[in-house]
């Protein structure tokens, strides 16, 4: 692994524990929607995904077995690049 991709890696999970603070991990079968938003460049479609998976693994949820559904969207935002995520239980899938 890159060190560009365990800086990326460890950001995810440390801003995903600050998120899960106080809250219980999922249990059910989960959708996970991830959202980029880069400065100039986009990397390969499949890279930040399994990464962004491998981050919440035991934060949000604890095997990414419960992950049924799995989105990524990829965009450029020089002004305010970032990663988002949306995770719920499958019955409440948007």
């Amino acid at each position: 692994m890159t060190t560009e991709a365990k800086g990326f890696k460890d950001r995810i999970a440390y801003h995903a524990k600050l998120a899960m603070k106080g809250r219980k991990q999922f249990t059910v079968p989960i959708y996970v929607i991830v959202e980029y938003y880069f400065d100039s460049r986009r990397p390969d479609v499949d890279g930040p995904g399994k990464l962004a998976l491998d981050a919440l693994q035991g934060i949000c949820f604890q095997k990414d077995s419960l992950v049924i559904s799995f989105s990524q969207i990829k965009a450029l935002d020089p002004e305010n690049p970032r990663t988002e995520f949306v995770i719920g239980e499958i019955e409440d899938r948007p």
